[in-house]
């Protein structure tokens, strides 16, 4: 899919938790010259989850998001 947005015919959102996947990925990116701000390329992770690995892309320059699961949370009887 990285491939694609290099060519500028795909977009992707790599959503990781794992530190090693996303540093990959963002050599992947690099090696592929995929501008660090092209919005067809964003890394996301869980609010609390590797935050280090969001910093660490958002310092790279990366476009990186949080997101916060919400839902209505029923107890059955």
């Amino acid at each position: 899919m990285m491939e694609r947005v290099g060519r500028k015919s795909g977009a992707v959102v790599l959503a990781t938790h794992n530190v090693r996947s996303g540093q990959v990925a963002a050599m992947k990116a690099e090696e592929l010259r995929i501008g660090k701000d092209d919005q067809k390329l964003q890394f996301a992770q869980l609010v609390g989850m590797v935050d280090g690995l969001s910093l660490g892309l958002k310092n790279a320059g990366f476009q990186v998001s949080k997101h916060l699961p919400f839902a209505s949370h029923t107890l059955s009887p």
